[in-house]
């Protein structure tokens, strides 16, 4: 496993090898660009029927989140407490809320999203791949991933359309660090903020965040030894980068259990 990784990160080191070659990079990607801009249009086409909302009185669901984001819109938090206010995270609150402001409808604006973070991912891992053909096989696969758009009851206000897309993002994140590890401490601080947000907004969305924390463990340990013969100054670089991304994640539970509070 060490020496896949190995050779993972020459390739990297040699894709990222200086300023020199990026103009060359970005005029071979034009066509992977234009090959993501097609599908996605095709896949918003596609899914276009999905885009009429179901309107439900669910008390604990739908009905909760749109109500907790008009306080939101309203300056009021999440609004005056009952014995549902706190029954789900704030995050999808207060995404429909910032939906709100841009005048997209919801469902469309979580197509987008999910869509904006596949291109972050083929972002991420590009400097694995020599060859464009590669990412434009894999772009294809997540983004008609059949779970974004067949999900039960996929045009209600669910969560779902949220946390699937922040839980791609932040595995991608895990491995865009572990890639980069050999990388300046500014860029390493630049993806571990990512990140930290990421992970924060995700816990804070769905209940089941827990389950992440197994993986976040084993990425955190091989973040920290990956490639051998490290030095103490590398050591304490990640792991700067690690309570880093900690301390994000405590900024953001501070913050909501102080709105909560008043």
């Amino acid at each position: 496993m060490t020496g896949v990784l190995t050779k993972i990160q020459s390739v990297l080191n040699s894709a990222s090898a200086g300023p020199a070659l990026y103009p060359a990079r970005v005029r071979n990607d034009r066509f992977l660009v234009w090959w993501m801009a097609i599908l996605i249009l095709v896949r918003l086409w596609l899914v276009e029927s999905q885009f009429d909302l179901v309107a439900t009185y669910t008390p604990a669901d739908d009905y909760l989140f749109v109500r907790l984001a008009k306080n939101v819109l309203s300056g009021e938090w999440l609004g005056a407490y009952d014995h549902y206010t706190l029954v789900k995270g704030p995050v999808y609150p207060l995404f429909i809320a910032v939906v709100h402001l841009t005048g997209l409808p919801l469902l469309v604006a979580q197509q987008l999203l999910y869509s904006l973070l596949c291109v972050l991912i083929l972002i991420i891992f590009r400097p694995l791949f020599k060859s464009q053909w590669p990412l434009v096989i894999i772009f294809f696969f997540l983004l008609f991933n059949p779970f974004m758009y067949v999900y039960p009851a996929n045009s209600r206000v669910f969560r779902l359309g949220l946390s699937m897309p922040l839980v791609l993002f932040v595995f991608g994140l895990f491995g865009s660090l572990l890639l980069r590890s050999r990388e300046s401490f500014l860029r390493l601080f630049a993806w571990s903020t990512l990140l930290g947000c990421s992970f924060s907004l995700l816990w804070f969305t769905r209940e089941e965040g827990i389950w992440l924390l197994p993986s976040l463990a084993l990425f955190m340990l091989y973040f920290l030894v990956i490639n051998s013969g490290l030095t103490w100054k590398e050591f304490f670089k990640r792991m700067s980068c690690l309570l880093w991304i900690g301390l994000i994640f405590t900024g953001f539970k501070f913050t909501f259990s102080t709105l909560n509070h008043h």
